[in-house]
């Protein structure tokens, strides 16, 4: 038993690395110069974006928000360098929006237009949302990042639907004036759509959180409502 017959049986119960893609041909190549099957490196696959958008949207049903923002930003973006869709940023945007998290919400919605991903009507619900639920620490930042978008997306030639009007005025009623929330309803009604009793709950809000206003807005809402906002709502 030799030494050439050792490193020829040693060389037998060698275990070869293939790719699992390879064609079964490609097993049976030999290298001319040694006379060895040629090794294929392990080929490491990374997700496609739809399950970053599915772990995300775990993470966030299990209550961790943070961990699911840093799917997104830290594993998908910086680590995997994976290219995210709209999908991706909807799902986060979904479950900061309840939370008042102006920072990351305007955070992602700036790496969407870095990215030149679309900003979609479900997108910028979630935003406007996210600044409509700001604590009170927040709720200056919220105004000036929805009036940003706001300019912004107009920039576009992208016109406002009926639930952006709402969210804005629920913004307004909450950390702005009655006069900032009504102009948003004048808008949303010039812009031909109807006023739901969403509406019209959020701009009698801003009658009861614009304390320094006094009356006037109150009996004001209460004509611009009328008779048409119990008829709604008795519906």
């Amino acid at each position: 038993y030799n030494i050439r017959q050792f490193k020829q049986t040693d060389r037998s119960r060698m275990a070869l690395v293939r790719d699992e893609d390879a064609d079964d041909d490609d097993d049976d190549e030999v290298d001319v110069d040694n006379g060895r099957p040629q090794t294929v490196g392990l080929l490491v696959r990374k997700h496609d974006p739809e399950w970053y958008g599915h772990e995300c949207d775990k993470l966030a049903k299990q209550g961790k928000i943070a961990e699911c923002v840093a799917m997104l930003e830290q594993r998908m973006l910086l680590e995997d360098k994976i290219r995210p869709v709209a999908y991706n940023f909807n799902v986060v945007l979904r479950a900061i929006a309840p939370l008042g998290h102006v920072r990351t919400a305007i955070r992602l919605y700036q790496k969407m237009c870095e990215l030149s991903i679309p900003i979609s009507r479900t997108a910028l619900t979630y935003i406007y949302n996210a600044c409509a639920n700001a604590k009170p620490v927040d709720a200056q930042m919220g105004i000036a990042s929805a009036e940003e978008v706001r300019a912004a997306t107009a920039k576009r030639g992208y016109q406002p639907e009926r639930i952006h009007f709402c969210t804005l005025i629920k913004l307004y009623a909450r950390h702005g004036t009655y006069e900032d929330a009504r102009r948003i309803f004048a808008q949303m009604i010039a812009a031909g759509y109807p006023a739901e009793v969403d509406a019209y709950c959020n701009l009698l809000q801003a009658c009861v959180n614009d304390k320094d206003a006094g009356c006037g807005p109150a009996i004001e809402a209460r004509a611009v409502t009328g008779s048409s906002f119990l008829e709604r709502f008795q519906s």
